[in-house]
């Protein structure tokens, strides 16, 4: 069947002056949007997001993308998690490494469980020892964080190159034993972020 002729004459839209083939922009709202950044300027031993009641209110879950480096003489260090400054013995950890070292021809891989705990060690920065310059990645992700019937669950991924014999993969899973609001995400490190370390906090719909 072919088409002998095409009326526009009914086919309106929300503007008479345009015709519906008329290119529009189109605004389409994202899934993902990103609140916040803070890039360090100096060394300093933790980074906050607070207020995240009022802040990340529009949005159902978390997620931070952290690019950072220990501005400590060691390999790497662990990045402790501290959610609303809650310091009591109820974080429960759960962490998976591969690492391969100069001397294996093969990757090690072990589970690491630590629950319950006062401190919460989910996530690494390489140190002033490894690559210079090379600021570790972590994505970290918090789930239904404003919900106030579950306890909260936060998953984290990063990878840490030293050199070219050295370097490992982690996936890490930290149980929070509270059905509180997640307000506040405190990251801080034994020693100091590097300068130069960006913390980016999204917001997920």
């Amino acid at each position: 069947m072919s088409v002998k002729k095409f009326s526009t004459s009914n086919i309106i839209d929300d503007e008479k002056t345009n015709k519906f083939w008329d290119q529009k922009t189109v605004s389409a709202s994202s899934d993902m949007e990103l609140i916040s950044t803070n890039i360090l300027s100096t060394n300093q031993s933790s980074v906050t997001f607070s207020n995240l009641n009022t802040l990340a209110s529009a949005y159902r879950h978390l997620r931070v993308v952290a690019l950072v480096r220990a501005a400590t003489n060691a390999t790497a260090q662990s990045i402790v998690l501290e959610l609303n400054g809650s310091t009591a013995a109820n974080y429960n950890a759960h962490s998976f490494y591969t690492f391969k070292g100069p001397s294996t021809l093969i990757a090690n891989s072990w589970l690491y469980v630590n629950q319950p705990s006062s401190t919460a060690y989910i996530g690494g920065a390489e140190g002033s020892t490894s690559v210079p310059n090379l600021f570790q990645p972590n994505i970290y992700e918090f789930h239904d964080f404003s919900q106030s019937d579950k306890n909260k669950y936060v998953t984290n991924l990063n990878g840490c190159y030293l050199d070219s014999n050295n370097g490992s993969v982690a996936f890490n899973n930290l149980m929070w034993n509270q059905t509180s609001p997640i307000t506040s995400i405190k990251f801080s490190l034994a020693s100091n972020f590097q300068s130069g370390s960006r913390f980016s906090l999204y917001g997920i719909k």
